[in-house]
C-alpha cells in the first residue's frame, strides 16, 4: 500500500513538472513570437521640390504697315492704322506685371534719314503725340501730323493705361522716345496667355514730304515680384 501511494505520488509529481514544463514553454513561445509573425518599423523620407520665378511675353505680328496710306495721290487724308497686335505674357510673379511702349524715333522718320536728323524742321518727321494725356488724331485738311496707339484688354484683370484706353477711336496716347509709357498691367500672376490688344495709328499733313515713314515700338513686359 505504501509503494502504491509513493508511485501515485511519482506519477502526480511527473504529471505537475509536465504541465509546468508545457507551461514554460509556451510561455517562451508567446516571448519570442510565432513563426511568420512581423515587427513593426518606421522611416521617414524628406521631399523636396522648386518653382523657379519665371516669365513669358510675346508679339504678334512683330512687323506691320499702317493702312491706307495717310496722304493718297488726290492730296486726301486717311488715318492709318495697324492690324489688332496680340500681346501676350505670362509669369507666376505675385504681383504680376506691367508692359510699356516706348518709339525709337518719337515719331515715325523719312525713310531716307535716321537718328537726330529725323526732326520737324528738316520735315523728315511725323512726330508723336504729346505725353502726359490723349490726343484725337485729325484728318481734317490739310490736316496735322499725329503718331500713337490705344489698346485694349482680352483678359480678366487687365488694365489698359489711362492714356491709351480709347480702343475702336483715333484717339491714341504717345509713342515716345524719350521715356517708356505704362500700357498694361495686371495685379497678379497668370498662365501665359493673350492679355491685351494693341493698334499704331498715324496721320499726316497734306504738305508732308513724300516717302516712306519708319519707327521701331518696343514693348516691355516686367514683371512685379
Amino acid at each position: 500500500m505504501t509503494k502504491l501511494l509513493e508511485r501515485k505520488e511519482m506519477v502526480f509529481a511527473l504529471g505537475i513538472g509536465l504541465i509546468l514544463t508545457i507551461a514554460g514553454l509556451a510561455g517562451m513561445v508567446w516571448k519570442i513570437g510565432l513563426p511568420g509573425s512581423v515587427s513593426a518599423a518606421t522611416e521617414t523620407v524628406e521631399v523636396t521640390a522648386v518653382v523657379q520665378a519665371w516669365m513669358s511675353f510675346s508679339v504678334s505680328p512683330t512687323t506691320t504697315p499702317l493702312s491706307p496710306d495717310l496722304v493718297d495721290t488726290g492730296g486726301g487724308l486717311h488715318y492709318g492704322s495697324s492690324t489688332d497686335i496680340t500681346l501676350s505674357v505670362g509669369t507666376n510673379a505675385a504681383q504680376g506685371w506691367n508692359i510699356t511702349i516706348e518709339g525709337k524715333y518719337g515719331g515715325l522718320c523719312h525713310s531716307t534719314a535716321t537718328g537726330t536728323a529725323c526732326s520737324t524742321t528738316t520735315d523728315n518727321l511725323i512726330a508723336s503725340v504729346a505725353t502726359g494725356g490723349t490726343t484725337g488724331l485729325d484728318i481734317t485738311p490739310p490736316g496735322s501730323d499725329g503718331y500713337g496707339a490705344n489698346a485694349t484688354p482680352t483678359a480678366s484683370g487687365v488694365t489698359v493705361g489711362t492714356y491709351y484706353d480709347n480702343w475702336g477711336t483715333q484717339t491714341v496716347g504717345a509713342i515716345a522716345s524719350s521715356t517708356s509709357q505704362t500700357l498694361a498691367s495686371k495685379g497678379n500672376a497668370n498662365a501665359s496667355q493673350s492679355v491685351a490688344l494693341l493698334k499704331i495709328f498715324a496721320t499726316s499733313q497734306q504738305a508732308q514730304k513724300s516717302g516712306s515713314y519708319y519707327d521701331t515700338v518696343t514693348l516691355t513686359a516686367t514683371s512685379v515680384p
